[in-house]
C-alpha cells in the first residue's frame, strides 16, 4: 500500500484501541459522553470499561485524589524516559497522574521535517498529539490504575504549587552516584507535599514541569531502574504502541524480512542529529569492521535506523544491500512526524538479527536493549568507535541532509 493513498489514510484513521481484539469485545456500546475507545470518559478522568475489575478501585482513587502533572522533553525515547520517571514518582508520592500532549516532532528534530508536509492522520497534529496517539491509552489505564491512576487536573484548576529541583538547601543531590539521584528528588518532593502544599483542599495540583526528563536519574537503564524502584518494570509495561504505530512498525520489519529472503540481516543507529551538530557527514569505516567481525557477508541487507537518506548511506558502504522504512513505505518524511518514523525503527532494532548502536549513551538503543534482552534477543553490539558520525569529510556533509535544512549544512 502507498503511503498516502485512500488506502493508507484509512488504515491510519482508526486509534490504538479499535486494534485489539479484548478491546473491541468489552468496548462499551456509544453514548453521550466523551470516548477514547475502551475508555470513558467521566469527570475529565481516564476510567477503565466498567467490564473490568480495577474500576472501582480507580473511581475511588480519582474522585478527590492530588494529581502530579508535568510536561516531556526531546525526542521519542526521551520523552518516553518522561513519562516512566512520571509513573514511577506518581506511585511513589501517592499522586494520580496528568499525562501531557506529546509531541510528534521532539525539540531540535524540525531540521529533519521537510518544509510543508503534510502528515498522515491521526499524526497530523504534531505538536501536541494526545498519548493514545503514540501509545495504547486503553492498557495505560488499566495498567496504571492500581499503580498511578490517570487524571485530568479539574477545572478550573487550582492554582498548581510547583515542586522544586534539586540543589540549595535541600541538599538532594548530595550522595555521590546519579543512579541515586532519582530517589533523592522524590524524598524531596514528599517533604515538600507533606509540608507548605497540604494547607490546601484537595484535589491539589503539583507541576513537576520538566524536571522529570532528566538522563542523570538512568531510568533508561530498566534494570537498573527496577533494582531501585519496585515500580518500574510495571511502568514500563504500561507503555504499549498504538495500533496505528504498531501497524506501521509490521510493514516496516515485513519489508525488511521480505528483502532478506530468510537470510540473516543487521540493523545500525546512525543519529541525524549528531551528524548535523557536529557539521560532518558520517564515517561507517567502523561499521563495516563491526560487521564483518560478526560475520555478516557481503551482499547482506543492512537496515538503516536513521533519518539520514538511505541512498547516501548506500554509497558508503556499497558492499551491503541497505534498506530504510522509506524503502519499503515511500518518502515516511512526508506523512509522518519524525518521532513516529523513530517508533517504526525501534520495532525494527528490537527484531534485528544483529544490531548495532552505541548503548545508553542513546535512549533508543537503551529501551532496544532492554526489550531485546526480554525477548532473549542477541546482545547490542556497542560500535567500537562511538555512533557512526564525526569523522567523515565535511565536503560530503551535505549529501547526509535530508531536507537542507540550514543546521545540517557543512560551514
Amino acid at each position: 500500500m502507498i503511503p498516502g493513498s485512500a488506502g493508507a489514510a484509512s488504515e491510519h484513521a482508526a486509534l490504538d484501541e479499535t486494534t485489539e481484539r479484548r478491546d473491541r469485545a468489552t468496548k462499551p456500546r456509544a453514548g453521550k459522553r466523551g470516548r477514547e475507545g475502551g475508555v470513558r470518559r467521566r469527570w475529565g478522568l481516564a476510567l477503565a470499561a466498567p467490564q473490568h475489575s480495577c474500576r472501582a478501585v480507580a473511581t475511588a482513587a480519582f474522585a478527590m485524589s492530588d494529581i502530579l502533572t508535568f510536561r516531556t522533553l526531546g525526542g521519542l525515547h526521551n520523552s518516553k524516559e518522561c513519562l516512566l520517571n512520571a509513573i514511577i514518582a506518581a506511585h511513589e508520592l501517592r499522586l494520580s497522574l496528568a499525562l501531557p500532549p506529546l509531541r510528534l516532532v521532539g525539540e531540535g528534530n524540525e531540521r529533519f521535517a521537510p518544509p510543508h508536509a503534510q502528515y498522515a492522520p491521526p499524526f497530523d497534529r504534531p505538536a501536541a498529539s494526545r498519548f493514545g496517539v503514540l501509545y495504547n491509552s486503553t492498557h495505560a489505564a488499566l495498567a496504571l490504575s492500581r499503580l498511578a491512576p490517570l487524571a485530568r487536573p479539574p477545572r478550573p484548576p487550582p492554582a498548581a504549587v510547583r515542586l522544586r529541583a534539586c540543589g540549595g538547601d535541600d541538599g538532594c543531590f548530595a550522595r555521590a552516584g546519579s543512579g541515586a539521584r532519582f530517589g533523592q528528588l522524590l524524598a524531596a518532593w514528599r517533604r515538600q507535599i507533606d509540608g507548605e502544599a497540604r494547607a490546601a483542599p484537595p484535589p491539589r495540583v503539583f507541576d513537576a514541569a520538566q524536571l522529570l526528563c532528566y538522563g542523570a536519574y538512568e531510568s533508561r537503564d530498566l534494570r537498573a531502574c527496577a533494582a531501585q524502584f519496585g515500580a518500574c518494570a510495571a511502568a514500563a509495561a504500561a507503555l504499549r504502541w498504538s495500533g496505528a504505530v504498531l501497524r506501521l512498525q509490521a510493514r516496516a520489519a515485513e519489508g525488511v524480512r521480505r528483502r532478506a529472503a530468510g537470510a540473516r540481516w543487521a540493523a545500525v543507529h546512525a543519529r541525524a542529529f549528531a551528524c548535523a551538530e557536529r557539521r560532518r557527514a558520517p564515517s561507517f569505516a567502523h561499521v563495516r569492521e563491526a560487521l564483518r567481525r560478526l560475520g555478516h557477508p557481503a551482499g547482506g541487507v543492512l537496515y538503516l535506523v536513521s533519518a539520514l537518506p538511505v541512498q547516501a548511506v548506500a554509497n558508503e558502504l556499497p558492499e551491503y544491500v541497505v534498506v530504510s522504512k522509506d524503502t519499503f513505505m515511500g518518502d515516511t518524511a512526508r506523512k509522518y512526524p519524525f518521532e513516529v518514523r523513530a517508533a517504526v525503527d525501534f520495532a525494527v532494532a528490537v527484531e534485528a538479527p544483529i544490531y548495532l548502536g552505541v548503548g545508553l549513551a542513546s535512549s533508543f538503543d537503551a529501551f532496544v536493549a532492554a526489550e531485546r534482552s526480554a525477548a532473549n534477543a542477541s546482545p547490542l553490539h556497542h560500535l567500537a568507535e562511538g555512533e557512526p558520525c564525526g569523522s567523515g569529510n565535511r565536503t560530503r556533509a551535505r549529501e547526509m541532509n535530508p531536507h537542507g535544512h540550514p543546521s545540517v549544512r557543512p560551514p
